[in-house]
């Protein structure tokens, strides 16, 4: 399949995935007023439709009803399906590359980041139930609700689709057109970090300190954690172990201050939980660089190549790029032509030279020389 310079030739990082010869930095821009437009008419035609199926949904915006708490997470999901359209489009890079540089979701990843994350977490709140006693959480008032199945429910089926769409926005699609307007690579990555998490914590709509300072660091861990490991799988996988936690007991409590985020809901005890997700991320890279994840990748090279960081300071400096295996790079784009780009047109494009080479990949032999 013929990308036709919509992928990048060199090697790059995750947020650099719409640096590709095929687009200037314009692109990204109408893109991303493209996203917003769309957001928002989605935004109006959820809510819409949801309160035609439900006349009393939303209809307190002080309360949290179970059918307010399942359109929510529905809502949140069809982030999932507007970014990966928007990525097509305008960027011809659909699902797969959405969710990584190896062109698609690393399901074993996802749930190995997700076991660890499941873990932490899980520690944690039992550590504070034997020293704080259930009563601090509420667990004593438990008791079975006529919404109980219900949250269940929602809560297993579509809280992980609520995580990955605010992932897909969030660390996936707007921080790369971000870095796609600023190309500087410092300066780009700089703001694909800081400008995502800013919007992430104001669409969480607190009006307490500490909450929002745990919105805004979790969203910045996030980002890094995807950045180092090539992928939004392992930061989906924290934001959903996390929210599952902070879930657990709702189904048998009452729930209608659910989304309560006023001033003084929060308290400088969050400190203590923004630690643990900075050890969970630290935790999460340090075995994804044991199982050689994949972090930069160059699809479109003369030959594939992909980087595979081992230490933590690693970069491209000292961690050369190797030729892709069979598992490292999706069967749609094996076949995609050697896209050279007229020096004339795009200036200072390194185009990667390799030596002929013939190498089994995705079950057929494909030979490759010298970019020429």
């Amino acid at each position: 399949m013929n990308r036709g310079g919509f992928l990048p030739i060199t090697w790059k990082n995750y947020y650099e995935f719409f640096q590709v010869p095929a687009r200037r930095w314009w692109w990204a821009l109408i893109a991303l007023v493209a996203y917003g437009v769309a957001f928002v008419v989605v935004m109006v035609i959820v809510v819409l439709v949801w309160v035609r199926l439900d006349q009393n949904a939303f209809e307190d915006p002080d309360t949290t009803s179970p059918s307010d708490f399942l359109g929510n997470n529905l809502y949140n999901a069809t982030d999932i399906a507007l970014c990966t359209l928007i990525a097509f489009v305008f960027f011809r890079q659909g699902f797969g590359w959405l969710c990584s540089v190896v062109g698609r979701m690393r399901w074993r990843w996802l749930l190995l980041a997700l076991g660890i994350a499941m873990v932490g977490y899980g520690v944690v709140a039992l550590g504070e139930i034997a020293f704080l006693g259930v009563e601090h959480f509420g667990a004593d008032d438990m008791e079975w609700k006529p919404y109980t199945w219900f949250v269940i429910a929602t809560i297993v089926l579509t809280t992980p689709l609520q995580c990955a769409g605010e992932e897909f926005q969030a660390r996936a699609l707007l921080p790369k057109l971000i870095a796609a307007i600023v190309p500087i690579r410092h300066l780009g990555l700089l703001l694909s970090a800081i400008l995502p998490a800013i919007l992430f914590t104001v669409m969480h709509n607190a009006q307490d300190f500490w909450l929002n300072l745990d919105y805004v660091c979790f969203a910045l861990m996030a980002w890094w954690l995807a950045y180092r490991t090539g992928g939004i799988e392992a930061s989906i996988a924290l934001h959903l172990a996390n929210n599952l936690w902070a879930l657990w007991m709702i189904p048998f409590q009452d729930f209608s201050d659910l989304f309560d985020r006023s001033d003084g809901t929060g308290s400088p005890f969050g400190l203590a939980y923004i630690g643990l997700d900075l050890g969970l991320v630290l935790l999460i890279d340090y075995v994804g660089r044991r199982r050689g994840i994949v972090r930069l990748s160059a699809p479109a090279a003369g030959q594939p190549v992909v980087v595979k960081p081992r230490a933590f300071w690693s970069d491209v400096t000292i961690d050369p790029p190797v030729v892709a295996s069979q598992e490292d790079l999706p069967r749609i784009n094996t076949t995609v032509r050697l896209w050279v780009p007229d020096p004339a047109l795009v200036p200072n494009t390194a185009v990667p030279v390799f030596p002929a080479a013939t190498f089994p990949y995705n079950n057929e032999t494909i030979t490759k020389g010298p970019a020429s």
